[in-house]
């Protein structure tokens, strides 16, 4: 018996789960919420007096635009905006791919950023108001001038050691972050790498750095189903004013 079964699962190997990407997600603004309805206490600071995501021709990566996220407001102004992509209970694997670039009119680093936050999530709704929430948070956090992780269930950020050096104005930058999670319930931060570029395309540096990092999720919240998705948030510091960036390129990848 032990030998058919041997064979029967050389003929018929252990099913790998499907791999799924969703891709050019900064091309439509379907989807996409946030924006003045997600700024002041939904995203942990004060509230903007305006906040936009548009779908601009210029600048673009692939050719096909870029979505520009913008906001103006007072000191220590936070605006979120999200993409809900569908229900996927099942994925454990998460690469979030993207291009960013922070725009300033005068090619001098903004001296009014707190914190530049890309964030992938996932939740689990298993019956009534019972649940699991990974938010795998991560954030350039000019404040303490490191890359942070978010715990989950503690609710609060992680200095990694990995140096938050302030992004250059009008370049690009491509982010890559590879995460999982595990039957524990614990949010794996495993590596992320940014390759950054000049005003002519050219690549001015890469770097990969390996974190290693797991942290608890947390119960979803009452009312919250299951779906996954991506975000992205600007904070300002108490400076205030204007912020603006553009992403390009944003997919996600689950397995």
């Amino acid at each position: 018996m032990k030998r058919m079964v041997y064979f029967f699962a050389l003929l018929f190997p252990l099913a790998v789960a499907a791999q799924t990407t969703y891709s050019n997600l900064d091309d439509s603004l379907a989807g996409w919420g946030g924006g003045m309805n997600c700024t002041g206490s939904c995203a942990g600071g004060a509230s903007a007096t305006i906040a936009t995501n548009t779908i601009v021709g210029t600048p673009s990566v692939d050719g096909n635009g870029s979505m520009e996220l913008f906001f103006n407001g007072p000191s220590w102004t936070d605006v979120l905006w999200w993409d809900k992509l569908g229900v996927n209970n099942t994925a454990t694997n998460f690469t979030f791919d993207f291009y960013v670039q922070l725009y300033n009119s005068t090619n001098e680093l903004p001296n009014n950023v707190q914190a530049l936050e890309f964030d992938t999530f996932q939740f689990i709704k298993l019956a009534k108001n019972k649940g699991t929430e990974y938010m795998f948070g991560t954030q350039c956090d000019y404040g303490n001038g490191w890359w942070d992780v978010w715990n989950q269930q503690q609710g609060y950020w992680v200095a990694t050691s990995v140096p938050c050096v302030p992004f250059q104005p009008n370049v690009w930058y491509h982010i890559t972050w590879n995460l999982h999670r595990t039957p524990d319930k614990l949010m794996h931060y495993d590596n992320f790498s940014i390759v950054q570029y000049d005003t002519t395309n050219k690549i001015v540096s890469s770097h990969t750095y390996t974190l290693n990092m797991a942290y608890p999720s947390g119960p979803l919240p009452r009312g919250w189903d299951s779906v996954i998705g991506v975000q992205f948030q600007m904070d300002a510091n108490a400076n205030g004013g204007q912020m603006q960036e553009y992403v390009d390129r944003v997919s996600l990848t689950v397995q």
